[in-house]
């Protein structure tokens, strides 16, 4: 098995950036006419929560991302994967009317890989890299670069910047790499400034609206999240979201928001991939479902666990030479949590 952190390095910031964009912090002012301290586990007012953001806030959060996967074709293969991303997160301007700019930031990541085939572990925190792992650093490069969203007073993402600097350090990495180089060209969509955008909207927009504060809602205008995923295709997500008390006897300001997720695979928007050439690729079974919680009365993210699972399929185009039929199954967790010192 051949180990390309500079595959996944994208993926823990997008995951890890992504997730927490929904963290704050208690700000002076309770925006008028929203839900905020005082209202009751039960009490579903017609107003709605709302992010809130206090000027030069700083918060460490963990995200932990746990893969399993079998692959089925000319070769079974099992394999997990266990990623731990630290990531710092700054309030760098908080304006009255509620709209701010954010900061995030890869403090420590660790990947550990374990398959059939062997085993490999990635620490940025370790003084000696496996040189046979991660010749290029790939994941310590990525230590400290920033990535920004700008969130508008509806909590909202209506900007977002630094994904093109973290590909320039991949393609630094691996420029005496003419393969890996031309990989990474296929990836410049999903750094630029809109895929970024996207993915910080997904997780912010997740608030409902006044009128949708009692029942269930959707992503904006019932459109999905469309991430285009280098040599698969476009990944279309659609959320669900409905927003409860936090359990039976919960605080008073906290509420949960479920989320079911479906996914679909597209082709590729900008054209098609080598692996899409000589494959017919397709994605089974993909559902997840999320809880996310929310303190109303702070405007704070408090974490949130998702899973999904979903199969890949990659059957043989007709015309090429016959490269062998593969299926992946895979299950995925992720948990995003305060950092505890």
């Amino acid at each position: 098995m051949r180990i390309r952190f500079g595959h996944v390095a994208f993926g823990f910031f997008a995951c890890s950036a992504g997730v927490l964009a929904g963290a704050g912090s208690p700000a002076d002012r309770p925006p008028a006419g929203r839900l905020g301290i005082g209202a009751s586990s039960q009490d579903f007012s017609a107003d709605a929560p709302v992010w809130k953001w206090t000027m030069g806030h700083q918060q460490r959060w963990v995200c932990t991302n746990s893969r399993s996967g079998k692959v089925d074709g000319a070769a079974k293969v099992a394999w997990t994967q266990q990623e731990r991303v630290v990531v710092l997160q700054k309030v760098t301007t908080a304006s009255p009317d509620g709209s701010a700019d954010l900061e995030f930031s890869i403090v420590s990541a660790r990947v550990e890989i374990k398959s059939d085939l062997g085993a490999a572990v990635l620490d940025t925190t370790s003084p000696d890299p496996s040189t046979a792992v991660d010749p290029a650093g790939v994941l310590r490069k990525l230590v400290d670069k920033k990535v920004t969203c700008h969130v508008d007073a509806s909590g909202h993402v209506t900007a977002a910047g630094g994904g093109k600097a973290l590909l320039d350090e991949l393609k630094l990495a691996y420029a005496k790499d003419p393969r890996l180089s031309a990989m990474l060209g296929q990836f410049a969509t999903a750094f630029d400034d809109e895929a970024l955008r996207v993915r910080f909207d997904r997780v912010l927009g997740i608030l409902p609206t006044s009128e949708q504060a009692q029942g269930e809602w959707t992503t904006a205008d019932a459109k999905p999240c469309d991430i285009e995923l280098p040599s698969l295709g476009v990944l279309s997500l659609l959320d669900r979201h409905k927003m409860e008390p936090a359990g039976e006897s919960p605080p008073p300001n906290l509420r949960v928001i479920k989320t079911t997720t479906t996914a679909t695979l597209a082709k590729p928007k900008a054209g098609e991939s080598p692996l899409a050439g000589v494959y017919v690729i397709t994605l089974d079974n993909a559902k997840g479902q999320g809880a996310t919680t929310i303190d109303i009365a702070a405007g704070q993210l408090v974490g949130s666990e998702a899973s999904m699972t979903y199969t890949v399929k990659f059957d043989p185009k007709p015309g090429n030479a016959p490269p062998p039929a593969m299926t992946q199954i895979i299950e995925q967790r992720v948990k995003v949590e305060r950092e505890s010192k």
